[in-house]
């Protein structure tokens, strides 16, 4: 698993290289040369390239009750935290009504995800509590209406917010538990603004590991590359070069005495 962490890791280091290239079209002063791009690296293409991925078949739903959320933001955000933790994610969205309970709320959340949908975050204004889980069990209820509150601040503290919050709902839903350091994201955090004290966005990597092995032993399956054989068949991987034979080594001639 750790050899996993390092390899995606270096691949989204390498991905963002090759973005922030191809975005280099900035216009050349007269009289100078315009800068060459820089080379995108394979296996950061590979890594970027959505068909060289095995989709899993079950995934864990946000379920937007009501537009709780700005659904554009939603669908801007969601696809970021299914590429980090190798789990597929689907945006569902549901009508809001008045449901009296937890249980309640997250069975209509099934019903509307259908049954290859094993873990659900619901985005719903219905209880107080920022958010309700029981830690390992693999749905949360979040209270954005909880998160806007407090001090008035702009729209993009907001989302970050959001996005922060759902990650922790996320981290207790699966049983990853609390952190002590302060800049981690899954810390507790007993008002919206203490929010902004987690300078990470994402998990560390032991509870990311608590994360994926408790989505897995549920019935969810990780994200991984298709075979080498099928990335070569599709163009994705250039077939390697096979090793020239060495030849067998001739044996001196006999000297006379």
């Amino acid at each position: 698993m750790h050899a996993l962490h390092s390899l995606l890791a270096s691949a989204a280091i390498l991905v963002g290289v090759s973005v922030a290239s191809a975005q280099e079209s900035v216009s050349q002063p007269a009289g100078q040369m315009p800068a060459r791009p820089r080379r995108v690296h394979p296996m950061a293409a590979l890594m970027a390239n959505p068909a060289a991925w095995v989709e899993p078949e079950h995934f864990i739903a946000v379920v937007n009750e009501g537009g709780a959320v700005d659904p554009a933001w939603l669908a801007e955000f969601v696809p970021g935290i299914a590429k980090y933790c190798q789990l597929r994610f689907e945006v569902i969205e549901i009508a809001a009504e008045a449901d009296v309970s937890p249980a309640v709320l997250v069975a209509r959340a099934r019903a509307a995800a259908g049954e290859n949908a094993l873990a659900f975050l619901v985005l719903a204004n219905d209880f107080a509590d920022p958010v309700v889980t029981a830690p390992g069990s693999g749905w949360a209820v979040v209270n954005p209406t909880w998160v806007r509150g407090g001090e008035t601040v702009d729209e993009e503290k907001i989302r970050d917010r959001m996005g922060k919050q759902l990650y922790r709902a996320l981290g207790l839903a699966f049983g990853a538990g609390f952190r002590i350091e302060h800049e981690a994201v899954l810390r507790d955090a007993p008002t919206p603004a203490s929010l902004d004290e987690a300078l990470s966005r994402n998990f560390h990597p032991q509870n990311l590991s608590v994360i994926q092995s408790v989505a897995q032993r549920m019935g969810l399956e990780l994200r991984h590359l298709k075979p080498r054989e099928e990335l070569e068949s599709m163009g994705l991987l250039k077939p390697r070069t096979p090793k020239p034979e060495q030849a067998a080594p001739v044996d001196a001639a006999p000297t006379a005495n």
